[in-house]
């Protein structure tokens, strides 16, 4: 993402995140609009809730069950970058109102279907040059997962590159 803001320079980035989880990876993203001093916000989607006291099967569960909101606390000021939605990925998208996603990380559902959704909503909100992140990118742990980079390889509207190392991700750029 910081090649993208060096590359491109926008004067905003609207950043979409399905797959909320503990809240690392829009921590992440808003650490890096941060750093480079780029106004911007990141959308986050997940059907667990931020603000009811949960195990997050993470070190701080030995305190008991705590909030996203309070698992974040240390990264407060980042947080005002980024806005929790809780609920069905598709079904909350559709909400948002977005105009643009300059970057988008997708790692909700792991079905083929789903992925293949929540990249059609993006795709009709991106310009040459953004990206779309998939998460989990590993045959046989997320075969949904690569059967839908697997279809996205052979259109012509993005350029799709691979990591296959731990998890396996993928990130494709609208030509």
């Amino acid at each position: 993402m910081r090649r993208y803001i060096s590359d491109n320079r926008p004067s905003f980035v609207s950043i979409l995140e399905t797959g909320t989880a503990r809240g690392f990876s829009a921590i992440c993203m808003a650490k890096a609009l941060d750093d480079a001093g780029v106004n911007g916000h990141v959308i986050t989607i997940d059907r667990l809730p931020h603000l009811n006291p949960i195990f997050w099967n993470c070190i701080d569960d030995l305190d008991g069950k705590k909030t996203r909101r309070e698992l974040l606390e240390p990264w407060r000021s980042l947080c005002d970058r980024i806005t929790f939605l809780q609920g069905d990925t598709l079904n909350q998208i559709r909400k948002v109102g977005l105009n643009r996603v300059n970057f988008a990380y997708l790692d909700a559902q792991h079905s083929r279907e789903d992925v293949l959704n929540e990249f059609a909503f993006v795709k009709r909100l991106q310009f040459k040059g953004d990206i779309v992140f998939f998460d989990d990118v590993t045959r046989e742990q997320f075969p949904g997962v690569c059967d839908a980079v697997d279809e996205l390889e052979q259109r012509e509207d993005y350029f799709v590159h691979r990591i296959r190392a731990g998890r396996g991700f993928a990130w494709a750029i609208r030509k």
